[in-house]
């Protein structure tokens, strides 16, 4: 008994449950249903550990395994398996737990392509699959390994691909999957090298799935959202945030069971007129565009409670609009944030998770274009006397209260002359080498023209008409 207590405390079982610091064999403990191995569990272990046979829910991730444990595989029970975080490259062979597996997670690994078996023989309670960040998925997922999977039909429910660099016709393999309700093909947090390319929407694969709820196609290079898209009747949620789309097609106010619209960091200009006809819509997220204008008819969406105009163009919005709503957030456009205590209670309700945010005015920066800057141009100005050396300087013309008759021969200069002279050599200094190019060029061109008009002064003899030189000849040869 002593020593099944001390088993027990080093286990910590708690209602079937057990997570351990380190490994140990479970021999005796077959009333665990739940097994949390992370970061404690190697391939070397699996010859001496035994898992109970009446494991439901198992997690193995990060333990950089290179394939799926034979052991794992002969469990019949198991519900939900973890296995992200590892380097398993392949998973083929079908499992004893084939028939009552709900959940898999086999993210962040190096698969070459998805695991054949839930293909091949699609388990019956299978919901869930993500196969996120296997980037070599779209490297070996071929036209003959693709043709493989595409003769199956698999009953998911919900399907992670994001971030496995897929594209073209990789994207086919959606059309396996005709019961799925959601679809992510791309996640905010990204990394730029292995997110999908997906152009646009619905896209080969996703033109099939004609029971789709909930759409994530985040971050992926989209650009054009097709007219089909109404095809989609049954949509509840559609997250198309971090792309390059401009515009909406008229269809999309078709989608009149969407509740939560995310279109968040895109190019969009205007919204569809009729987007008063999404009647369930409830959260809009339109910050980080460029909207010039907002529709009034929004008002008329009853259930709409959010609204996100953060960083756009935006002038003016309907009061109404701002009245009805629960959050909403106009910072940083073209117009001043209203000071209403309501309102301010409103936007901090919408940034509670959005920290990073600024209040204000968007500041506007204007880039003077190349056409701009030559209409703009402006001639330079008459280029200055040429300065003469200081010896050659003359006095300047007399004021009133100077008296150049005066035979003293220690004249002094007037205050008139000692500023005029200050102010040149102050120019002359502060000049210097800045001295503008045009002006610089004007001075030589005067130099050169002073001295040809100089050349031009000497004495020279008077021109003289020479003896018949205008004479008319015309008559004679005639």
């Amino acid at each position: 008994m002593s020593e099944e207590r001390e088993m027990n405390e080093a286990l910590s079982v708690n209602d079937g449950i057990v997570e351990l610091s380190q490994a140990l064999t479970l021999q005796c403990q077959e009333n665990i249903t739940i097994l949390d191995l992370t970061s404690n569990f190697s391939e070397s272990m699996e010859s001496t550990f035994k898992f109970p046979s009446i494991l439901t829910e198992l997690n193995l991730s990060h333990n950089n395994l290179k394939k799926v444990p034979a052991s794992v595989l002969q469990l019949k029970h198991l519900k939900g398996l973890d296995l992200s975080f590892n380097k398993i490259e392949v998973f083929d062979a079908r499992p004893n737990f084939c028939e009552s597996i709900e959940r898999i997670d086999l993210s962040h690994n190096a698969l070459v392509r998805p695991p054949y078996w839930v293909w091949s023989h699609a388990p019956r309670n299978l919901y869930y699959l993500k196969l996120s960040d296997n980037t070599n998925l779209s490297k070996t997922l071929k036209k003959r390994h693709l043709n493989q999977l595409l003769v199956h039909r698999v009953m998911l429910s919900e399907i992670d691909l994001s971030n496995c660099h897929l594209k073209d016709n990789t994207l086919k393999l959606l059309s396996t999957l005709p019961s799925v309700k959601k679809v992510t093909l791309g996640i905010k947090p990204f990394f730029y090298i292995n997110r999908n390319h997906v152009y646009s929407v619905p896209c080969k694969g996703l033109d099939t799935l004609w029971d789709l709820e909930r759409l994530i196609v985040c971050n992926t290079d989209l650009s054009t959202v097709n007219p089909n898209i109404n095809m989609y009747e049954s949509l509840i949620e559609i997250n198309l945030s971090i792309n390059h789309i401009t515009d909406l097609p008229d269809e999309f106010c078709m989608l009149e069971n969407l509740e939560i619209c995310i279109l968040s960091e895109n190019n969009i200009l205007c919204l569809p007129n009729n987007m008063n006809r999404l009647r369930k819509l409830k959260a809009l997220y339109l910050d980080q565009n460029e909207l010039c204008m907002i529709q009034e008819n929004l008002c008329e969406i009853e259930s709409l409670s959010i609204l996100d105009l953060y960083y756009n163009n935006l002038s003016e919005i309907p009061n109404s609009l701002i009245e009805k709503l629960s959050e909403i957030d106009l910072a940083q456009n073209s117009l001043e944030e209203p000071v209403a205590v309501e309102y301010q209670d409103k936007k901090a309700k919408l940034r509670l998770n959005k920290p990073d945010r600024t209040d204000g005015r968007k500041i506007i920066f204007i880039q003077e274009s190349e056409e701009e800057s030559s209409s703009s141009y402006e001639e330079p100005s008459p280029p200055l006397p040429l300065e003469q050396p200081e010896a050659a300087i003359a006095r300047p013309d007399s004021g009133p209260e100077e008296n150049w008759d005066t035979d003293d021969d220690n004249w002094s200069p007037s205050p008139t002359w000692l500023s005029r002279n200050r102010q040149r050599n102050n120019y002359r200094n502060n000049r210097g080498n800045n001295y503008p190019l045009q002006n610089r060029c004007c001075v030589v061109h005067n130099l050169c023209l002073n001295s040809f008009h100089e050349m031009l002064a000497v004495d020279t003899e008077p021109y003289q008409e020479a003896e018949g030189q205008f004479d008319d000849y015309s008559s004679e040869s005639e």
